[in-house]
């Protein structure tokens, strides 16, 4: 049973002899929420008519209820929510009923599809990130031929508000959806196994989003030197591997792309078309990625060296300061989101994979043993 009880603008006029009325207010400056008690800075006298102005000023509620207010609220309003075994104090965001004293959001990861049921009516944060595409395999032949970069996949970014206790379905596979509202689609995979150049897959796209709708970066195309994957606001591509001949013989993997609401693009593989302690054919750096709202940091894996010396270790992970002291590139980002490194080497190394959501994954170097770095997987983002 709801009991809305209005703080009554009258309660506030001091009796005579009586200045220096208090009043209690709550704030909020996004680290912190607090209540704090002060003096008035203009006490009324006794007797003086109360204007619209001072009811302006004094018009915010303090609501007991055990069931969500069914009332338009006021930013500042305070409400007691009895439906807990220890009764909460919540206020008003303008958005929704946060808890006074609460210093963090709700994180959820949707890297499955399901179903996600609001537990409250107000405005969530949803990011849906398609898939990245993977990176071309590498060729052996005569001449070995590189793998390009996969494309980033798309980015959705919507503020919504939801109701309580309503089902939304999510879909979580190569395309990432939040029931009808916004969707992002996956990367194209990258190619390789041809002498010609070879072109980078293309980014996914998102559609819906009311923030946000972002295509993702592009992988990178397949050359001599390895390229770097294309960098965006979204997700990052992957990075094309090197390429070697039997008279260009060291050439490194390309970087992977930067994100900024997705993965970042993992580092392509080198190339060698021997290995010597001459060869200078390092695996390209993982791209940047992270998802500041939700501190997801999802930078892409670091492309293989070929690994005679220093000169040709692996890859620098995306948002990762490890230095790779071997063939094997280093991880990207945090462990629960940074693209795997490539591995192997000889005439060949295996591209990073990209960050996860969304990063492209790194082109392999020229040797057809040698796969391209997997693609980010799709995911759905749910912060409140």
């Amino acid at each position: 049973m709801a009991n809305y009880v209005p703080i009554n603008a009258t309660d506030r006029v001091p009796a005579t002899g009586k200045a220096n009325r208090k009043k209690l207010t709550f704030e909020d400056d996004n680290t912190i929420r607090y209540a704090k008690v002060e003096y008035a800075d203009d006490p009324v006298n006794e007797g003086t008519k109360i204007t619209s102005v001072w009811v302006n000023r004094l018009d915010k509620k303090i609501i007991t209820s055990d069931v969500y207010p069914n009332i338009t609220p006021n930013v500042g309003d305070v409400w007691v929510d009895s439906s807990l075994a220890t009764p909460k104090l919540k206020y008003w965001t303008g958005s929704a009923w946060r808890e006074i004293g609460a210093t963090s959001k709700t994180v959820l990861e949707f890297s499955n599809s399901g179903t996600f049921v609001a537990p409250f009516t107000g405005i969530y944060e949803i990011i849906c990130v398609g898939k990245g595409g993977n990176g071309g395999n590498g060729a052996s032949t005569t001449e070995r031929y590189a793998g390009s970069g996969g494309g980033g996949g798309g980015v959705a970014y919507s503020r919504i508000q939801l109701t309580a206790n309503t089902q939304y379905a999510i879909t979580a596979s190569s395309i990432a959806s939040f029931s009808s509202l916004l969707s992002a689609t996956a990367g194209s995979d990258g190619s390789g196994n041809s002498k010609n150049e070879v072109s980078g897959g293309s980014g996914g796209t998102g559609t819906g989003g009311n923030v946000a709708n972002i295509t993702g970066g592009a992988g990178a195309n397949a050359k001599i030197n390895g390229q770097a994957g294309n960098s965006t606001a979204g997700t990052g591509g992957g990075g094309s591997g090197g390429y070697s001949s039997s008279t260009s013989r060291e050439y490194h993997g390309g970087n992977g792309g930067n994100g900024n609401l997705g993965g970042g693009g993992g580092g392509g593989g080198a190339a060698a078309y021997n290995t010597s302690a001459t060869d200078t054919s390092p695996g390209g750096n993982g791209g940047t990625g992270n998802i500041s709202i939700a501190s997801i940091y999802c930078g892409g894996g670091g492309g293989a060296g070929t690994g005679i010396d220093a000169n040709c270790y692996g890859g620098y992970g995306g948002n990762n300061d490890v230095v790779p002291t071997s063939v094997v590139g280093a991880y990207g980002g945090d462990t629960a989101h940074g693209g795997q490194p490539g591995v192997n080497g000889g005439n060949g190394c295996q591209g990073g994979d990209g960050g996860n959501p969304g990063g492209g994954g790194g082109g392999a170097g020229g040797n057809g043993s040698k796969k391209g770095g997997n693609g980010g997987r799709a995911m759905v983002i749910i912060v409140y």
